[in-house]
């Protein structure tokens, strides 16, 4: 799956589905929207496919068969719909599915499913969504800080961002390590300013391990402000 829409393959749709059924993949709580959005991506962009692939597929019966109906919703394409509807599906399925590029990233699974999303189309909407995520540096510490906290409500949401933020960066500098059309896509967010300032030095960061020959942030802790610094 990971960087499908560089080399797509829709071909293998069957084939994919059935050996993550077989591995259990289907059967993970966490990965199910993940899962599905990534399929479902792909069903949207092969819509003259999906109905060959639903029919081989017929035989697929508990969290793999509910996971392909959440693919088929979420692509949003007549023929799945058409196909929901002869498999008596939730009502909800039928109809409008939500923008899993949308709402607050209060978990760190949504992040997955930014990139799922990514990984299936290349759509640079799903790595802003990530890197929206870096907007939580300022609670850097605070998972371990909660361990000796009074664990209020605050405290707990504080750990929370900071666990998401860590896999946000993470998660920025792992996969461009591997995918360098990533490392451009950050340069271009840094450059043109649409971040608010800490996405943006914490984006810098991320870039400053990957090319330290041309990007270096400068941060004084006393005054609390931070310079970027580009070579070009």
């Amino acid at each position: 799956m990971k960087f499908y829409y560089a080399n797509p393959q829709p071909e293998r749709f069957v084939e994919e589905v059935r050996r993550i059924a077989a591995g259990g993949g289907f059967d993970k709580v966490e990965t199910h929207l993940v899962l599905a959005t990534f399929l479902g991506r792909v069903i949207a962009a092969n819509p003259a496919l999906a109905s060959m692939w639903f029919e081989q597929l017929a035989d697929l019966a508990g969290p793999a068969r509910d996971a392909l109906h959440m693919a088929a919703w979420l692509s949003q394409t007549a023929e799945a719909r058409a196909w929901l509807q002869r498999e008596h599906a939730d009502p909800r399925a039928l109809g409008p599915a939500p923008d899993v590029l949308s709402g607050p990233i209060d978990h760190p699974s949504r992040l997955d499913i930014a990139w799922a999303y990514y990984f299936a189309t290349g759509d640079a909407r799903a790595v802003r969504r990530v890197v929206s995520a870096l907007g939580f540096m300022n609670d850097v510490g605070a998972a371990e800080r909660f361990k000796a906290s009074a664990q209020t409500a605050e405290d707990r949401a504080r750990a929370l961002n900071d666990g998401i933020f860590q896999a946000a960066s993470w998660s920025l500098a792992a996969l461009a390590q591997e995918h360098p059309p990533l490392i451009a896509m950050y340069e271009q967010l840094v450059d043109d300013n649409e971040l608010d300032p800490t996405e943006r030095i914490a984006l810098a960061i991320t870039l400053q391990k990957l090319v330290p020959d041309r990007w270096s942030v400068h941060i004084d802790p006393q005054a609390g402000t931070a310079r970027i610094d580009r070579k070009r």
